[in-house]
């Protein structure tokens, strides 16, 4: 699942659309949804530690953003970087908390 999750990821990421984005702000959202979602998908592929996740997921988003610096139809953003590791960082805080707050089974 989290293949395909990275798959669909990287094709919205890198395919060109003739709808230009008008609200950068709901690009953003996308953003962090898409890579909370993301790393919800890799935390249940593998049981890695959260830092091993957001390092790599990070420079997923760092890649993204590299490649799409040479596509003609879209531009790299350091603001759309911040918003991908915005994402991981939620689910990784959201998934912190909620194993605290369940305490011993």
């Amino acid at each position: 699942m989290f293949y395909a999750g990275m798959a669909l990821i990287l094709y919205f990421a890198f395919t060109p659309f003739d709808t230009p984005v008008v609200d950068s702000t709901n690009d953003k959202v996308k953003h962090v949804l898409a890579f909370l979602f993301l790393t919800c998908l890799f935390s249940l592929a593998y049981e890695i530690r959260s830092f091993f996740i957001a390092a790599i997921l990070f420079m997923l988003g760092a890649v993204i953003e590299g490649v799409q610096y040479f596509l003609p139809q879209h531009q790299a953003s350091f603001w759309d970087m911040i918003a991908s590791d915005t994402g991981i960082i939620l689910f990784l805080l959201v998934k912190r908390l909620s194993s605290t707050c369940r305490g011993p089974t």
